[in-house]
């Protein structure tokens, strides 16, 4: 699978998620990089995710879905989904199908990594956005 157009950089537990140029999450490219991030939890055992979307222009309905199956993938593990860098068009997106509410979006990385900090209980239980 070609990812060069993804970056991942493990800090700490957290597994931050950036796209190295700008990209529209549809058709193969929604694909690649769904394959992708999915692959990250099977094969690499990764689930708490930070994953930078300021390079991301447009997110197809096909892609929301995706994005919320890693997140369902990552909770029986212990980990999360959290979102950061949303364009203000996309935040709308999201909020109005209530994504926003099952996975934290943040402002930046830092606070998104922060909110894995705030979040941690000794249950494993990361439901919140933080």
């Amino acid at each position: 699978m070609d990812c060069r157009w993804l970056q991942t950089e493990q800090v700490g537990p957290v597994t931050c998620v950036r796209f190295t140029r700008p990209v529209l999450l549809e058709g193969d490219d929604a694909e690649t990089a769904a394959e992708y991030l999915l692959s990250l939890v099977a094969d690499a055992g990764c689930c708490r995710f930070v994953v930078n979307l300021e390079r991301v222009e447009s997110l197809s309905s096909s892609m929301l879905g995706k994005l919320i199956t890693l997140h369902k993938k990552a909770l029986p593990l212990g980990g999360r989904l959290a979102l950061c860098r949303v364009d203000p068009r996309l935040l709308q997106i999201l909020e109005t199908v209530k994504l926003s509410v099952l996975i934290g979006v943040y402002d930046d990385e830092e606070q998104a990594l922060r909110s894995f900090a705030v979040t941690d209980h000794p249950s494993g239980s990361n439901l919140g956005p933080g």
